[in-house]
């Protein structure tokens, strides 16, 4: 089993695996209100993966890096 959000939606879809059978999606189709953000980080050097980026980001007076 694992989670992901498949369809880019915002909500957490699942998918199951088992031995000998083809994996089932089951993906969260029921609506959410959840707030998300996507982001696709493009490397300047030689670095394609961009591992180790650092993120800062600002929403009005709310600030957060990671």
């Amino acid at each position: 089993m694992a989670t992901g959000d498949f369809d880019n939606d915002g909500d957490l879809d699942v998918l199951i695996v088992n031995n000998g059978e083809p994996p089932a999606l089951l993906r969260n189709d029921g609506g959410n209100r959840n707030n998300w953000i996507g982001l696709q980080l493009i490397a300047k050097e030689s670095n394609s993966a961009a591992v180790g980026a650092v993120i800062n980001w600002q929403a009005g007076s709310a600030r957060a890096a990671g």
